[in-house]
């Protein structure tokens, strides 16, 4: 996913005028799809620019965000947790990580309420719902300190959500759907 790294993504984001952070974006593309949604041109007006303003995507924007969600879908489909959440670096203080973790699942949660009662009267099993409501708390987590145990439990927390994502995904999105490849795709 070199081609779609946290830089990669806040230059596009800032290129059309979004104020989405590359997390909170990251995240609700991730929500969207594991609630079954792969309609991107919408989620992008509605969303991601000031729907104050008549607004279409550029050529080079429209492929980029046509290959994140291309590459988001894969990534679930393949069901090994192969994916990454978009976050700061390692480098980068913690206290920014937590930040960015706790926005990209505030997007997760927001793109998979917005998506997942489109698909009619399903109800999601108790594991989905509990993963659900830990996303969520995840969503809401604050920063104390600096420490050897604050960042093995930052490390721990990423790789429960991406856990807890695949399970959601694997129950609610559709493993059907699929996006096509670049230079086949159209904008609905």
């Amino acid at each position: 996913m070199s081609q779609f790294g946290y830089l990669a993504l806040e230059t596009a984001l800032q290129r059309i005028g979004s104020l989405y952070s590359p997390a909170q974006a990251h995240g609700e593309m991730f929500g969207l799809v594991c609630g079954g949604q792969t309609e991107l041109k919408s989620w992008v007006t509605q969303s991601l620019t000031d729907q104050s303003t008549k607004f279409e995507l550029d050529e080079q924007d429209r492929l980029f965000f046509e290959d994140l969600m291309a590459f988001v879908l894969d990534d679930l489909q393949a069901g090994d947790l192969g994916f990454e959440l978009m976050l700061p670096d390692d480098e980068q203080a913690l206290q920014l990580r937590v930040e960015a973790l706790a926005v990209w699942c505030q997007g997760f949660v927001f793109g998979f309420g917005i998506s997942y009662p489109l698909q009619g009267n399903r109800t999601a099993s108790l594991t989905v719902q509990e993963s659900l409501q830990d996303i969520t708390a995840i969503g809401q987590a604050g920063y104390d300190s600096d420490g050897e145990d604050e960042e093995s439990a930052y490390v721990d927390l990423v790789e429960y959500v991406r856990a807890a994502v695949q399970c959601v995904y694997d129950e609610c999105g559709y493993s059907s759907t699929k996006i096509p490849k670049a230079g086949q795709r159209t904008l609905n």
